[in-house]
């Protein structure tokens, strides 16, 4: 959904809070993560209460949705707090994976889900002015990602060496990708040199790649340039920058200021015209540089894809659909497989601890699976049923069918309960054989998880019995 089709919505008059000096004004609203195809009209909606989610098309945010009763929830806020009320509705409001209460804060970045439509709350939705920036075929995202776009326009026009931080992951090379591509398109061909600052074993090491070297410096080496020289006129990015030393990091200082600097063992100054870009996923106040050459940055903070939940069924999707291209899979495949509960998962898990890498990853096995012969249906679910088995969406469903006397249906092994156990049976006890069995049949799994619910149905511990009564 493209982030222009902005809507501004809502029936109360009371006027809004002024900001405070210096700080900017905020705008709560909602993002639409995920929604049914035609469910819904906006991409995002501004929130003013009382503001009303229902069928009902006089709602602030109409969802058609068989799901989603006619006056479903309702948002109302203080000066300090936004609330989520479910308003009785046939199927319930959930908020983090859980049941909404009577009336419940909800804070930036939660999921919410209503129907079949996955919306993220956001305390600041305002998409700024000015004109659109291009999407991206690498950083992908709805929402989050044009903002950053227009962010690091911004830093251009300022002319400023810039800052990337932000945790490992969370596309810091592939915002300088589209950083220098920018400047080219303005200034034509130049240098771009990158260097990981980690890969360094020592302080005269780094001294001597950074500057240079005159000749006679070191016995056996000869006078060479270093990375600044060979960036002249260009872009050098520095990456993991955090992991220089600080009498280093001043020595930059000259240069970002000055552009002036000298190869290691010479006394005359060389004048030298780049931009620098640098990367760092240190945490604040100083992201690991020295504070006067911090100060001289213009700072751009990459967040966790956690924080840019809307952003991930997009970023899902794009991944999808050239995995599925690589395999010769059809791109649409698996658009009738999934619905509010896959991507409701995605949300909600953020992938914290490796961003948009682990979607990558998710999704490479996930396609894989389909492109050996696995019915689509069962590696989605195989899938989904691994990676989020101990997640809110899952353990909902369990404590939902649980209530009804029902098998879930969130769990692709309890479906294949019969066949599993079957197959275990005629393996002789063997995870290994069964597992192989199971894959041949089209039946997707993973041995770890095939112990667990073995172990859960009490199937192995009664082979075991058996087993040993037998000797």
């Amino acid at each position: 959904m493209s982030t222009s089709n902005f809507a501004k919505t809502g029936t109360g008059t009371k006027p809004k809070k002024k900001a405070a000096f210096g700080q900017p004004l905020a705008t709560p609203g909602l993002l639409v993560a995920f929604a049914p195809p035609g469910a819904v009209s906006t991409s995002r909606v501004e929130i003013v209460p009382p503001f009303i989610i229902g069928r009902d098309k006089n709602s602030d945010l109409c969802i058609t949705d068989g799901l989603v009763s006619r006056h479903h929830a309702q948002i109302t806020r203080t000066d300090d707090d936004v609330f989520l009320e479910d308003l009785k509705s046939s199927n319930g409001t959930f908020v983090s994976g859980y049941r909404a209460q009577k009336r419940q804060i909800i804070i930036c970045s939660e999921v919410v889900r209503i129907g079949d439509a996955v919306l993220i709350f956001q305390s600041n939705i305002n998409p700024g002015k000015g004109p659109q920036p291009a999407p991206s075929e690498t950083f992908i995202g709805d929402f989050h990602a044009i903002e950053i776009f227009r962010e690091l326009t911004t830093a251009m026009l300022t002319d400023q060496p810039l800052l990337l931080v932000g945790p490992s992951g969370s596309g810091k090379e592939l915002l300088v990708q589209r950083y220098v591509a920018e400047l080219r398109e303005k200034e034509g061909n130049f240098p771009f040199v990158s260097h990981n600052m980690a890969r360094f074993t020592s302080e005269a090491e780094i001294v001597s790649t950074l500057f240079g070297v005159s000749p006679g410096v070191f016995s056996g080496v000869d006078a060479r340039p270093g990375l600044i020289e060979e960036a002249a006129g260009g872009v050098l990015f520095l990456d993991e920058v955090h992991n220089l030393p600080l009498r280093v990091q001043r020595s930059l200082l000259k240069i970002v200021e000055d552009g002036v600097f000298s190869r290691i063992g010479e006394s005359r100054k060389r004048k030298i015209r780049l931009r620098f870009v640098m990367a760092s996923n240190a945490a604040e106040p100083d992201f690991g540089l020295a504070h006067d050459l911090l100060a001289r940055f213009f700072v751009l903070q990459l967040p966790s894809l956690k924080k840019r939940a809307a952003d991930i069924p997009c970023i899902f999707n794009h991944l999808l659909r050239r995995n599925l291209k690589k395999f010769n899979l059809p791109e649409d495949s698996l658009n009738s497989i999934l619905n509010g509960d896959h991507y409701e998962a995605l949300c909600l898990d953020g992938f914290t601890d490796d961003n948009v890498r682990g979607v990558d990853n998710f999704v490479s096995k996930l396609v894989a699976s389909i492109a050996t012969g696995n019915a689509p249906e069962a590696a989605v679910a195989a899938a989904f049923s691994e990676r989020f088995a101990n997640g809110p969406v899952a353990r909902r469903y369990l404590e939902e069918n649980k209530e009804n006397g029902e098998a879930s249906p969130a769990s692709h092994y309890e479906q294949n309960r019969a066949l599993i156990v079957d197959a275990f049976k005629k393996c002789q006890g063997s995870i290994t054989a069964t597992h192989r069995m199971l894959e041949q049949q089209g039946i997707a799994c993973s041995r770890r998880w095939l112990s667990i619910f073995l172990d859960r149905w009490g199937v192995r511990k009664a082979r075991k019995n058996t087993s040993h009564h037998q000797r």
